[in-house]
């Protein structure tokens, strides 16, 4: 199983975590020639969580994924499938799967970022609570 179709078949099998995405996706093609991913989006998840002192909280998640294919075409191919996987039900599964520690690959807890290879990298902040 490729690391691509890894990370959509955990991301799809977490849909009891579902976020609405609407037009919160943002992607962007950068040159191949350039250091940066040449795919990448970011992504917001809320997931409510209960405080200390028993009050429901929204905490928001800034999830950005990048990847690099190795021809432009590869690469969006691998940016509409991911994004395919998110639109379909499984914004907030995102976030789970992350915080699980279930995608393969290598995790930096001081950089909160999955290195899983040299040309796909997951890394997200924490937004204020609602």
């Amino acid at each position: 199983m490729s690391l691509l179709a890894a990370f959509r078949s955990l991301v799809l099998s977490h849909p009891e975590v579902t976020d609405e995405i609407g037009d919160r996706l943002h992607a962007e093609f950068v040159p191949e020639q350039s250091e940066r991913p040449n795919a990448y989006f970011t992504v917001i998840s809320s997931a409510p969580v209960m405080r200390v002192d028993g009050k429901p909280t929204l905490y928001r998640y800034r999830i950005q994924i990048g990847c690099r294919g190795r021809t432009a075409m590869e690469a969006e191919g691998v940016s509409y499938t991911i994004r395919k996987a998110i639109e379909h039900g499984s914004g907030g599964g995102i976030t789970k799967v992350l915080h699980l520690g279930r995608l393969p690959g290598s995790w930096d807890p001081q950089l909160r970022t999955y290195a899983a290879d040299d040309d796909y990298a997951v890394w997200w902040t924490q937004d204020q609570g609602e």
